[in-house]
């Protein structure tokens, strides 16, 4: 599987082997350069969400489990906010705690797609 600035392979028993990590280092640049603005980062496989919360164990990074999550994320307090499109494209009022979404793993859905960047854009 080739994903976007990276690669990835699967072995006999599926499991996922990371080959290059320039979408790591790209998502790691964009962070940094964040200025310490907090940043909606959307998945689309696991193996990308355990890749981003090893590669950036420095970071507050949190995932979405509950309403003080979304709390959390408008009063600023979370850093990096793991989400999946499938659980916070519909109903979820973020645009408080940040104006910036970056996709690490592009969706299959353009519904899902919209209604996730409409998170903030209200």
């Amino acid at each position: 599987m080739v994903g976007y600035f990276g690669m990835l392979t699967t072995d006999s028993e599926k499991r996922v082997h990371n080959i290059l990590d320039e979408k790591i280092e790209a998502l790691r640049e964009i962070l940094e350069t964040a200025d310490g603005e907090p940043v909606l980062v959307f998945y689309s496989f696991r193996h990308d969400f355990d890749r981003i919360k090893k590669a950036f164990a420095g970071f507050n990074i949190r995932e979405l489990h509950g309403p003080a999550d979304i709390e959390d994320w408008n009063a600023g307090k979370i850093d990096v906010f793991l989400l999946h499109p499938a659980s916070a494209g519909h109903g979820l009022n973020l645009q408080a705690g940040g104006h910036r979404i970056l996709w690490f793993g592009p969706t299959w859905s353009l519904e899902l797609y919209q209604q996730t960047n409409a998170r903030l854009d209200r």
